[in-house]
């Protein structure tokens, strides 16, 4: 058996001597077949100091309480300790002076009233059943069931039937708690209790379809408690659907890199199963890892992975971690809320896809999460009108962007708002795709981002990125304010960023002004439409509509055929500032082409007009013309 202490004051002194009442926690661990006793220090003696001042036990009052939790176990036949399913919690337990032993292989069950005895339950047959059979399902059945009392002479403040901590005299210790122990600490729900085997080779593709035991578990799971999977290949069909506020935890995820001497080993597991310790392995075609669906839900997960079956690897999946809310109001309600994923390994999602999709969080946070195949990371605010989800911290998330489709490495979209968002130490590449057979798509883009007209992806932080082989030549950035971190923009002389165009128009037809010495608007009408976000009108002239204020980088080029003459070409603000002209380029001379530039502040809602101006008489063909503008955001 294992008996961990801890005490509710652990930097408590003893006057006499200077020694502490224990450690943050201190463990005994008992092997079979031996005696062992350990002395605690008491609880209602003067001379116990904390800061140096004396800790007040007039009147009952005790200086502290211990906490006691043992945890049954024997060897398994490998001579590796195999733990009950169940641990069994002694809470609240004083000590006070002139107690007496507590035995407890002698100790036996009452009806758990206030003052009885301390039940610990004879586990030996059920530990050997143990042994041979993972899921001990009759050791936790009991030992959930099991209540514990107080030996009166040893110790006081223990539990009552209805499992609740009784009264401590002291304030300072705290109030009265009523609330059981479930409810206050949280449980650790095991799939192996349930019957969940995880015993699946993802080799040979044999073993147990873990399904139902998993979902029967997930449906034991109350609010603050803990889904566990120990380690183990869990078989499953269909999508783990996670209940509101309940946490996801294994044993830890390892990827399988194998030795740099045969593998690149570096960048992307190549050794299959490629993930080894708590792995689910999801082998229902179009189907998520894991699944949560609360509205404003915290869900933690760590150390564990997430395999797509060989059939569907790469083909035919869905999301790693899909965290979707339910829809409200035309949009979507608030999504995951204050959650922490740590060491999670999403393997074989195909190039439709992300390890982990997000809608409308917030406060969460990623720490060494990674991703290989398609996209790694998608986050997305689509709450009701003035809704902003975001304040969003990831640290050394790494993706592996190796398999086509429509995802991207990291795409973050905008409908009504998403924005504080920092990421350090980012990793995104494309390599070892000819382990796979696979390579992504000239359309996917290392970054992406996508906002709707009259809102934005802004406050958005890079520090010390590393994009490798960047997929899509070009990578689309956010429209708000923008940190990019100068080590994550340049390889070599290669600079990796390129700024979204707020709205860029050409046309290729000739267009004749007059040669009044007077301005001309374009009406455009030709080809290389581009605008992100739409922000072209369809009147004549054709404008601009500034979507998000800001400082803009405006560049107005034109090009006129034969000898021009004097030729301008230049902007003015529109509709909303008609007929202020604002600098313009001149030229002249045969086949000129001028430009203009301007790094100013304009609002929302200003228009942008493109003129060009001829000076003399008759008439000028313009030959092409070109109004660029997008936000400075760097």
């Amino acid at each position: 058996m294992d008996i961990t202490v801890t005490s509710s004051r652990p930097f408590m002194t003893w006057a006499a001597t200077g020694a502490g009442a224990l450690g943050d926690s201190e463990v005994i661990s008992i092997e079979p077949g031996v005696e062992q006793t350990f002395t605690l220090p008491v609880t209602d003696s003067s001379g116990w100091l904390i800061g140096g001042l004396p800790v007040d036990v007039t009147g009952g009052k005790q200086s502290h309480v211990y906490n006691l939790t043992l945890r049954p176990w024997m060897y398994g036949a490998l001579g590796v300790k195999k733990y009950a399913s169940a641990t069994i919690t002694l809470t609240g337990v004083a000590v006070p002076s002139g107690s007496g032993t507590l035995d407890l292989d002698k100790a036996v069950a009452t009806a758990g009233s206030q003052g009885g005895t301390v039940t610990i339950p004879d586990l030996v047959a059920d530990l050997q059943a143990s042994v041979a059979t993972p899921a001990a399902q009759a050791v936790a059945a009991r030992d959930a069931a099991q209540t514990y009392a107080a030996q009166a002479e040893t110790i006081s403040g223990i539990a009552t039937t209805d499992d609740a901590v009784s009264a401590l005299m002291d304030p300072e210790l705290g109030p009265k708690t009523t609330a059981g122990l479930d409810a206050r600490y949280g449980r650790r729900i095991s799939v192996q209790t349930f019957g969940a085997k995880g015993d699946y080779d993802p080799i040979a593709r044999t073993g147990t379809d873990d399904t139902a035991a998993i979902d029967a578990a997930a449906a034991a799971c109350a609010p603050g408690d803990t889904l566990y999977f120990p380690a183990g290949y869990y078989k499953r069909t269909t999508a783990l659907q996670v209940p509101a506020n309940v946490a996801v935890a294994g044993d830890g995820v390892a990827g399988l890199w194998g030795s740099i001497s045969s593998f690149n080993s570096i960048d992307v597991p190549v050794v299959p199963p490629y993930l080894a310790g708590s792995v689910i392995v999801q082998c229902g075609s179009g189907e998520h890892g894991l699944v949560m669906a609360g509205a404003g839900s915290t869900n933690h997960v760590t150390g564990l992975g997430i395999l797509f079956d060989s059939p569907i690897r790469f083909t035919d999946t869905g999301n790693g971690i899909h965290a979707v809310p339910p829809t409200k109001d035309g949009a979507y309600d608030s999504g995951v809320q204050g959650s922490h994923w740590r060491n999670v390994m999403v393997f074989g999602h195909d190039g439709d896809h992300h390890a982990y999709r997000v809608i409308n969080g917030i406060y969460n946070q990623m720490d060494l999460c990674h991703g290989y195949g398609g996209g790694l990371l998608y986050l997305e605010g689509n709450g009701t009108t003035g809704a902003f989800y975001g304040n969003f911290l990831g640290n050394q998330v790494y993706g592996q962007l190796f398999v086509a489709g429509t995802a991207h490495g990291v795409h973050l979209k905008a409908v009504n708002g998403l924005g504080m968002l920092q990421f350090n130490r980012l990793q995104l590449s494309t390599t070892h795709k000819e382990d796979f057979d696979q390579a992504a798509s000239s359309s996917q883009h290392m970054l992406f981002s996508e906002w709707a007209d009259g809102t934005t992806v802004n406050n958005v932080s890079f520090i010390a990125a590393d994009l490798e082989t960047n997929v899509g030549g070009t990578m689309v950035w956010p429209n708000g304010t923008l940190f990019v971190d100068p080590a994550s923009l340049i390889d070599g002389d290669f600079p990796r960023f390129t700024p979204t165009r707020q709205g860029a128009q050409a046309y290729a037809n000739s267009q004749t002004i007059p040669r009044s010495g007077g301005w001309k608007s374009l009406n455009f009408s030709g080809t290389e439409y581009e605008s992100n976000p739409s922000c072209w009108s369809s009147a004549s002239p054709a404008f601009v509509n500034v979507p998000v204020s800001g400082m803009y980088h405006i560049i107005c080029q034109a090009s006129f055929p034969g000898a021009a003459g004097d030729v301008y070409v230049g902007y003015d603000l529109g509709a909303t500032n008609s007929g202020v002209q604002h600098g313009h380029g001149q030229g002249g001379g045969t086949n000129p082409s001028i430009e203009h530039t301007d790094i100013r502040w304009l609002d929302k809602g200003t228009n942008v007009v493109l003129n060009v101006g001829a000076d003399g008489s008759g008439t000028q063909t313009v030959s092409e013309a070109r109004l660029t503008i997008f936000r400075v955001g760097i």
